[in-house]
């Protein structure tokens, strides 16, 4: 015979949100900084392709 838990309460439910309110907080503000940075290559791409572009010229065939 098993013994079921109650359901959680209102209050358990608070209490878990209060203590993974940080962790989420961490996660959201790894995740800002991980699209930061991936503006920033993105950036940084988009600027190496217009230098080769500006720079590419047609091969000689010999």
């Amino acid at each position: 015979m098993t013994v079921e838990e109650p359901a959680p309460t209102s209050e358990a439910y608070a209490l878990m949100a209060e203590t993974l309110a940080p962790t989420v907080e961490e996660h959201a503000s790894k995740a800002e900084e991980a699209s930061s940075r991936a503006e920033a290559y993105a950036s940084t791409a988009e600027a190496y392709a217009s230098m080769i572009e500006t720079e590419a010229k047609p091969l000689k065939l010999s």
